[in-house]
């Protein structure tokens, strides 16, 4: 089986990426061919969800730092997190960190 050259730029610039999104990225283009959406919808969808995320993150940080500091070291230190998941942890302990 060969890659597309998508499949090997995603890869090359998301090493680090789980065999899950691997299989998520092919449900989604699978749905985007069937239905017809356009790119550029699905990709709003993802930025949606980013930001949502990101809301959600920013929120936790402000209403409670002490229980948002001790969440992300919880999963920064969780050996059976998907090794993207803890970096994501760990940059955004150092963000709020470096932003007190």
């Amino acid at each position: 089986m060969s890659l597309s050259v998508g499949d090997l730029l995603a890869n090359t610039l998301s090493p680090g990426m789980s065999p899950y999104l691997r299989s998520l990225r092919k449900r989604v283009r699978a749905i985007v061919s069937t239905f017809g959406y356009s790119n550029l919808q699905i990709t709003h969808v993802y930025q949606q969800l980013r930001e949502d995320a990101t809301q959600k993150l920013e929120a936790a940080a402000t209403d409670n730092y002490p229980t948002y500091v001790l969440m992300l070291c919880q999963e920064l230190a969780n050996e059976q997190a998907q090794p993207h998941i803890r970096t994501a942890a760990g940059l955004a302990l150092k963000n709020s960190l470096n932003a007190k």
